[in-house]
């Protein structure tokens, strides 16, 4: 069992009694046994994610940031089913990777990222390798990196949520500080990058690079007219207004 998991289940294991110690003597929450139930199983579950994870997006992370960069040729693909949330099954494919390290030692990796689209044989593309691992530099697995650590820091307040109400700390902060990130900084960031994805995609519907339907870029455009809305709102909303209050707390 990978250690993180084990760190993952010990954390579980002393939490948990302590929450709920602490929840019987809290008359502000609901008691009884599917409640305590519930709450043991959001600190198992988010710890059981949230730790293995974590270990996983920072390697990833250090290995970006410290390993030297390479040009490798895509030499050939692994493709298999994988089966996605709703159960339908989707042929995804990895590259297989080809290329010379510093030392003049010659690699046949492949990767770790799978995607949808069939890579072509043949393509030079950019990559970092170190101590065995290899990780492509392309928008996609950097923007799942990114993603993934987003994901990791969302959930892992959960757990230590739980934990500072366990000892009764300033856990109020918290839940605080998450619903700013999930209103302040989340939703901005999602809307902010399908506003991306739409003004890509519609670029290449006008450019010919790429054959989209005239009823799919008008729908993009709708989508991209809203969005722009959504967006401005939010940051007149959450960001403008609070730079706003705080000149005139500061000129009062």
């Amino acid at each position: 069992m990978p250690i993180l998991l084990k760190a993952a289940l010990i954390f579980s294991i002393i939490v948990i009694p302590l929450v709920l110690w602490r929840r019987s003597r809290d008359p502000e929450v609901s008691r009884g046994f599917f409640a305590g139930f519930r709450v043991s199983l959001i600190i198992l579950f988010t710890s059981v994610m949230v730790f293995p994870f974590a270990g996983w997006m920072l390697s990833d992370v250090y290995h970006y940031l410290s390993d030297p960069s390479y040009e490798a040729t895509v030499v050939d693909i692994k493709s298999e089913l994988k089966e996605n949330d709703e159960g339908d099954e989707t042929l995804m494919h990895s590259k297989v990777f080809e290329f010379t390290d510093n030392q003049g030692n010659k690699h046949t990796i492949i990767s770790s990222f799978s995607r949808g689209e069939k890579p072509v044989i043949g393509t030079v593309e950019k990559i970092k390798y170190g101590n065995g691992v290899l990780l492509e530099l392309s928008l996609s697995s950097i923007f799942m990196t990114f993603a993934g650590l987003v994901m990791v820091h969302l959930f892992g307040l959960f757990p230590l949520y739980f934990l500072l109400y366990a000892t009764g700390k300033n856990y109020d902060a918290v839940l605080e500080y998450g619903i700013k990130f999930v209103i302040k900084g989340l939703i901005p960031l999602i809307t902010s990058l399908l506003l991306g994805v739409f003004v890509y995609k519609l670029w290449l519907g006008f450019t010919g690079a790429e054959d989209i339907p005239f009823w799919a870029m008008v729908l993009m455009s709708i989508f991209l007219f809203f969005s722009m809305i959504a967006l401005f709102g939010m940051i007149k909303m959450f960001w403008l207004k609070d730079r706003s209050l705080t000149r005139q707390a500061s000129e009062q």
